[in-house]
């Protein structure tokens, strides 16, 4: 008797079967054939003791039966042993490549009957398996010489199936392998290696066919997709970016592409790219530390780059290493490029922040080079909101003070943004807007760290204050940290006598105005007192800012331009169109200049005022002498004119290969010129004195020329020196009164040939034949100053010094000489010594010491030493 084996997902240790013969007891007949549909539902019962003999509740039978338990979604568990079986059907080449033969399997015909049974449908299920390598493009005809058709599969395992026998598979065909990409396989080995950062990627692969038309030709589908998969890696693309796993996804399709020499569509393979898996984002720069973010991301093909969207349902904590901000439902996308990857990519940004009692959409952007920025709006602002949201974003900073004028606001939109190695900067763009009395259309609040500036646009436009009447009317206030302290500024446009200022008032009675084109100019002669007869008085200004500034005012935050502050006196930014005495001295056609000019009066009668250029042409002095932009200075008033003006130079000297760089400051008198200068590097072989003389660094040269004589009066070289490898420093003035005239000469080291090569010709028989160097100079310092004098701001005391450490023979001695107006000093001494058989040494120790002093009061001397010789004890 023939037996229906029954596989049940509860089978225990003892077989569950039904026979023919009770099933066709309980069952109806249809001409001596069983009914599928009862035996179907036999199959299915669940819960039904059958004993050896094939005995049953029949009752229990048929409640089963007209109420199945089991349903297409049970799993079927293989009893001990193996389900399903399968048998060997036929052999041959796979896909017809002699070099794959294969062994078919199909599934046993008595379990195929059993998932015929199941699925209402004929069960198929194939399999092949294969230790050679199967490349994609022997497999796929049209995949043959491109980068996925040069993929070859290993451990390949092919499953072909019409109903889910096989779970881990989907219907249809389905060809499992692993895979390692390499260069070779173009786009497919850029994505994994420069964008997931995976360097010697090795992956399982999936291909899912719907159907196939025979197993011994190669396969030719419409399209092809397979998808690849690196569940569980650690690939850091940049420091913030660790990819944690991968899913590939390519996809082969007949497309057309633009012919560019015949302009027409012609037939191509085309094909797509698509990772995507999860991520890690671990934000830190500049010690600012973030916690890590998991995200799951996508990264698709789109043209020449891949477009980057990702999302995550957990709440970032210190986002963006600000310490305290909780982003959630994060969301970010942009476009990576192959070529530039991670590193400078800008992303947008989406998600949530909960802030000031109230949680917002925020949209953005950031960058993994340490910016960000997101953006969010808000209603009904207050300053308490605005002290909340800047507290969030400055955890560290103090606490920001309200000013007593109350704020109300209906709509703003509220932008927060941070460089690398930066403070965060909020911005608040209001409408709709009324601070304290004053209504206002729009308004824009910036703050920093330290507190920040509200600039109001006064509604309507027009402001009235006592008597005058201000269009355009702006109301500026700042805001400090810790600080009560509060600037307000009303700025806007005066009319008036037919001319137009714009004007801005504040409590420390600053005044500032800026004035528009006047016709014909702006002379300063002409409207200055005390610039009538100065080489200022032909300068002509088309637009000027002015600010009078009763005091002192570094914090304020009427700024002039960039990097000034204010003043007590006189400020103006002008443009300058005209100015004859300049124009001749730099020997141009046309002058257009912008200059800061600033002047105040430190005594009745008399005017400070200082010049400084933005665009003024560099003077050029023969070849050898060039300048960069200039900054000037200029006194006038009841004391005599004085023009100074600084300026970086480049001088070539004769003989000389290279510039020498300088900063130049010239002051210029009615009496006559002075000019300071300092070199910037080294001077070698100043004009031609010594090949082994090198001048610098940071030498400094001094000369005063009396307009009088014609000649220079004071020659003063400052600075340091190098006499081979010997350094050195010296000042050395030559003035037309000797009593100001001062030498000094400091440096170590110095041997008797280097001390002559400074002295002597170099074409002299001495020079060509330098004597043995018996004579070593150590820490050598010389000094004269006949008189005493001051060389820029130093005093350089009266007298005469001579002092060094001296090496003469091989043996160490030590000499000082000083010459002042009271006294003549003369000490030293020198190791021990022996002349022949005699031996000299001093009496307290082994060196001999001497000295003498002469006064007006006393003159003493004395020599300490001994001689010891031949047979002395």
């Amino acid at each position: 008797m023939s037996k229906a084996i029954l596989y049940d997902t509860k089978a225990t240790s003892s077989k569950r079967f039904l026979e023919d013969a009770d099933i066709a007891d309980h069952h109806e007949t249809n001409g001596g054939r069983r009914s599928d549909k009862r035996l179907k539902s036999t199959i299915r019962l669940q819960g039904i003791t059958i004993n050896e003999e094939g005995k049953q509740d029949d009752q229990k039978l048929d409640e089963c039966i007209s109420d199945p338990v089991i349903t297409k979604d049970t799993v079927i568990v293989a009893p001990k042993g193996g389900f399903p079986r399968f048998v060997q059907t036929s052999k041959f080449h796979l896909f017809g490549i002699k070099e794959i033969p294969v062994t078919l399997y199909n599934i046993h015909p008595e379990d195929g009957y059993l998932y015929e049974l199941w699925f209402e449908q004929p069960a198929l299920f194939q399999a092949v398996q294969s230790e050679k390598k199967l490349c994609l493009g022997r497999m796929v005809g049209y995949l043959e010489g491109t980068p996925i058709g040069a993929i070859e599969l290993g451990n390949v395992n092919i499953v072909r199936q019409n109903v889910p026998i096989d779970t881990s598979c989907p219907l249809g065909l389905t060809i499992k392998g692993s895979i390692s990409v390499g260069p070779s396989h173009a786009e497919l080995h850029t994505l994994l290696s420069d964008l997931l950062g995976v360097k010697q990627p090795r992956l399982d692969l999936l291909c899912n066919l719907p159907s196939l038309s025979s197993w011994k030709e190669p396969l030719s589908p419409s399209t092809f997709s397979f998808s690849a998969a690196l569940p569980d890696i650690k690939a850091k693309v940049i420091p913030s970016i660790t990819i944690t796993s991968i899913g590939l996804t390519v996809h082969s399709y007949p497309g057309f592409i633009l012919d560019r020499k015949t302009k027409k569509l012609v037939p191509k393979r085309l094909f797509t790219y698509m990772a995507a898996g999860t991520l890690s984002l671990d934000w830190s720069f500049g010690g600012a530390l973030s916690n890590p973010i998991q995200t799951s991301y996508i990264l698709q093909k789109n043209q020449s780059q891949y477009r980057l969207s990702a999302t995550s349902h957990i709440d970032w904590e210190n986002a963006f290493g600000v310490k305290g901000l909780t982003l959630r439902n994060v969301g970010f996308n942009g476009q990576l490029s192959t070529e530039i990857g991670w590193k400078f990519v800008i992303l947008g940004l989406g998600c949530e922040l909960s802030i000031a009692d109230t949680t917002v959409n925020v949209y953005g952007n950031f960058s993994f080079d340490g910016y960000f920025s997101i953006n969010f709006e808000m209603e009904n602002l207050t300053w308490e909101t605005i002290r909340a949201i800047h507290k969030h974003f400055n955890p560290d900073a103090s606490s920001l003070e309200i000013p007593d004028m109350a704020l109300k606001v209906e709509r703003v939109a509220i932008s927060v943004s941070k460089e690398p190695r930066s403070w965060p900067s909020i911005t608040f763009e209001m409408i709709n807007l009324k601070f304290g009395d004053y209504p206002g259309s729009s308004a824009i609040l910036a703050l920093g760290p330290e507190g920040g500036k509200l600039d109001v646009e006064v509604k309507d436009g027009e402001l009235t204050i006592r008597e005058v009447t201000i269009s355009e009317a702006h109301l500026i206030l700042e805001i400090k940290c810790d600080d009560s302290s509060f600037q307000k500024v009303i700025t806007g446009q005066k009319r008036g006598a037919g001319k137009r200022a714009l004007v801005k008032a504040n409590k420390v009675q600053t005044v500032w105005g800026n004035l528009d084109t006047v016709e014909g100019g702006f002379n300063l002669g002409k409207h200055i007192p005390g610039l009538e007869n100065s080489v200022l008085s032909d300068i002509v200004i088309h637009s000027a800012r002015i600010v009078v500034a009763s005091r002192y005012d570094d914090h304020s935050i009427l700024k002039l331009a960039e990097g000034q502050t204010l003043v007590e006196g006189i400020q103006v930014l002008i443009d300058i169109g005209e100015c004859n005495s300049l124009r001749k001295v730099l020997k141009s056609e046309t002058l257009g200049i912008s200059l800061f000019l600033a002047w105040r009066w430190d005594a009745p009668g008399n005017i400070i005022a200082s010049i400084q250029t933005r665009n003024l042409t560099p003077i050029k002095l023969g070849d050898n002498f060039r300048t960069g932009d200039l900054a000037l200075k200029l006194m006038v008033g009841t004391a005599a004119l004085t023009l100074q003006f600084e300026a970086s130079a480049w001088w070539k000297p004769q003989d000389n290969e290279k510039e020498l760089q300088l900063t130049l400051i010239a002051g210029i008198t009615m009496e006559g010129l002075k000019i300071g200068g300092t070199l910037l590097g080294y001077w070698n072989n100043p004009f031609g004195l010594c090949e082994r003389l090198i001048l610098g660094p940071n030498l400094t040269l001094i000369l005063v020329i009396s307009f009088a004589g014609g000649l220079p009066t004071d020659f003063t070289f400052l600075g340091g020196a190098m006499i081979g490898e010997t350094k050195g420093h010296l000042v050395i003035r030559a003035d037309v009164d000797p009593r100001k005239n001062v030498y000094s000469v400091q440096c170590s080291d110095l041997v008797l040939s280097q001390a002559l090569q400074l002295m002597v010709p170099p074409e002299s028989d001495l020079a060509k034949n330098m004597p043995d160097d018996i004579f070593t100079f150590n820490q050598v310092h010389l000094y004269v100053c006949p008189f005493g004098t001051i060389i820029e701001e130093t005093v350089y005391k009266q007298g005469f010094t001579f002092s060094c450490d001296a090496l003469i023979w091989g043996k160490k001695g030590r000499v000082c000489v000083e010459i002042s107006t009271s006294a003549f000093c003369v000490e030293g001494e020198f190791e021990k010594f022996n002349i022949g058989p005699y031996e000299i040494s001093g009496t307290q120790g082994p060196n001999i010491k001497f000295g003498l002093a002469i006064t007006q009061e006393n003159q003493i001397g004395y020599i300490d030493g001994r001689i010891i010789g031949p047979g002395a004890l």
